[in-house]
């Protein structure tokens, strides 16, 4: 009998820390190393309210935890390391019809801004939710850089609406902007 191993995300629900810890890494690129990575993954652990825990391991982060999270990341980052990074939620009031116009616009910003984004999405399959970094698209594919080792999602496969698809969730997407380095501002 083989035995299936757990991995990340299969009996916790800390896809949100990691989210956060990985949409900054993702950002700062070149910047980081491994002892950075440590203390980042530490100082996101510590954003979690304590009021938050345990249920916060099993169940998850909503959006406000996530955000809330997200910015006290950002705080640590401006405090130990003169990186400033605003957290700000892009289309909290805009509403798209269609998953493309929703991806232009991740892919829009992309193009002009130092960014990364976390995707809210939702499995309609088992009803669970799940927090991304999302990386772009690539030949039909939603390409993510994720903590459960999901890689891509099939664009067709996926809405914005409660249908049978797996579902995309704009209002809940969470960008990460990187402002400055070390007190100079980027063009």
């Amino acid at each position: 009998m083989t035995i299936k191993t757990h991995q990340q995300g299969s009996l916790d629900g800390l896809c949100g820390v990691y989210s956060v810890h990985n949409a900054l890494r993702q950002l700062l690129g070149a910047r980081t190393d491994e002892a950075f990575d440590q203390r980042l993954f530490r100082a996101v652990l510590r954003a979690v309210p304590r009021s938050a825990y345990p249920e916060v391991l099993w169940r998850g982060m909503d959006l406000d935890q996530l955000l809330r999270v997200s910015g006290r990341a950002c705080d640590y980052l401006l405090e130990k390391h003169r990186i400033e990074i605003a957290a700000e939620r892009p289309f909290a009031r805009r509403r798209f019809r269609f998953v493309r116009d929703y991806l232009d616009a991740l892919d829009e910003i992309a193009s002009t801004e130092f960014v990364s984004f976390i995707l809210g999405l939702e499995w309609l399959r088992d009803g669970g939710g799940h927090w991304s970094v999302y990386r772009g698209r690539e030949g039909g594919k939603l390409r993510l850089y994720d903590s459960d080792r999901m890689h891509s999602l099939n664009v067709q496969s996926l809405t914005l609406s409660d249908t049978r698809a797996n579902k995309l969730c704009p209002q809940e997407t969470v960008m990460f902007r990187l402002l400055s380095v070390d007190g100079e501002a980027l063009a």
